[in-house]
């Protein structure tokens, strides 16, 4: 898979577009999951049920990332159609190129680093490239898998941590 540059979109409106879930799940320990762990993809590729399968046909696929990012992303990743396990490995690879250059970019510690008794594993808020704000990339978690109906080569995943 090769990687095109980052475009900055000021708002990805997907408010009144018909969204379709990729309906990606894998085996966590002899259970059916939808739920996955950003730092551990690369862990679990080989368990995705129907993980080889192309579902997104095309040349390029955007990654659309805002959580937890003050701009929202535009990742674009080119090869000859993607499977389940290209687009995890492509949200895991964008994820991990942003939190790179935002640590390049600005020095973030931990808030229990600067907040006396402080019991969260938060991060301060940062003001590089991305403005990441609020949680750590071991934090993040994706909760579901769609596209836009009328743009199907455009991934939106929802987020949590």
């Amino acid at each position: 898979m090769t990687e095109e540059e980052y475009t900055y979109v000021d708002q990805f409106d997907s408010e009144g577009k018909t969204t379709v879930d990729l309906n990606v799940e894998y085996i966590d320990d002899g259970r059916t999951s939808t739920c996955f762990h950003v730092v551990n993809i690369p862990n679990i590729l080989d368990d995705i049920i129907d993980g080889d399968d192309i579902i997104i046909h095309g040349h390029q696929l955007h990654i659309i990332l805002d959580y937890p990012l003050s701009h929202t992303v535009d990742k674009i990743f080119m090869k000859d159609g993607f499977t389940k396990k290209d687009i995890l490995r492509s949200i895991y690879e964008a994820y991990t190129e942003i939190y790179r250059e935002e640590e390049g970019n600005t020095k973030a510690p931990r808030m229990c680093d600067v907040i006396p008794d402080c019991y969260l594993m938060n991060r301060m808020d940062t003001h590089g490239e991305h403005g990441i704000w609020g949680h750590e990339i071991g934090d993040l978690f994706i909760d579901k898998l769609s596209y836009i109906q009328d743009l199907p080569n455009y991934i939106v995943p929802t987020m949590g941590s």
